[in-house]
């Protein structure tokens, strides 16, 4: 399964309604089991430990979008999109401006194959913030799996010019050409697509990422293929 999700941060919310010394103490375990849950799904990968400590804070900080947020991508690494969404949705309701929430509500609907509102909430996401530039590359992963390239190489070019706020610069610009590269395959626009392919190929030899370099080369090598067998 494509685990294609951005990296948040969590933060622990204000506690109201109580007084100062129990808003400190309140907030003082809510931190405390955040940063168990970060350390859980860190170098651990133990989402079913994290949910546990989020679920925990959450009880006690009912009105954080991030901790729903965060139990949203939990429950995605474990497949169970359907909490997932659940979470992903409470966070945006709690804070509709919320463009991590957007985004990763949008992936989970790329992984479900719900294309129409992956796009809906990429935009969205976008709408909020202009200058996200992983938002960009999404939603043009996402043009790619419905077919409409130029409008991919479009959204993908503008995340292009951006600078990525979860990513590595060196990992963005990677995915990013690596997918303008098989959008313009596709379109037969071979020159444009090597130009675009070889820029992810160096920068995931830079990387040391196998998997996509396996795959980038076998679409550079399908390039040449098809164009000898049209010289023919």
């Amino acid at each position: 399964m494509l685990k294609v999700i951005l990296n948040v941060f969590i933060v622990a919310a204000c506690i109201l309604n109580v007084s100062a010394q129990e808003q400190s103490l309140e907030s003082k375990q809510v931190s405390d089991l955040i940063e168990k849950a970060r350390l859980y799904m860190g170098d651990q990968k133990d989402y079913r430990k994290a949910i546990e400590s989020l679920e925990k804070a959450a009880m006690l900080a009912p009105d954080n979008p991030k901790i729903f947020l965060n139990l949203g991508a939990n429950y995605l690494y474990l497949d169970k999109l359907d909490k997932a969404e659940e979470n992903f949705k409470k966070a945006v309701s709690l804070d509709p401006t919320y463009i991590e929430a957007y985004n990763n509500l949008a992936t989970l609907y790329r992984i479900s194959e719900k294309y129409d509102l992956a796009i809906q909430h990429y935009k969205k996401a976008i709408e909020f913030n202009p200058q996200y530039a992983e938002v960009y590359t999404n939603l043009g992963m996402t043009y790619n799996r419905v077919e409409q390239y130029k409008e991919a190489i479009k959204v993908l070019s503008k995340g292009l010019e951006l600078k990525p706020l979860s990513r590595s610069q060196e990992a963005h610009k990677a995915l990013t050409y690596m997918n303008i590269g098989y959008a313009y395959f596709v379109l037969g626009e071979y020159s444009l697509a090597k130009n675009s392919l070889f820029k992810a190929v160096e920068l995931y030899k830079s990387l040391g990422d196998h998997v996509r370099l396996n795959y980038l080369n076998f679409l550079l090598n399908q390039i040449e293929k098809d164009r000898k067998g049209k010289s023919k």
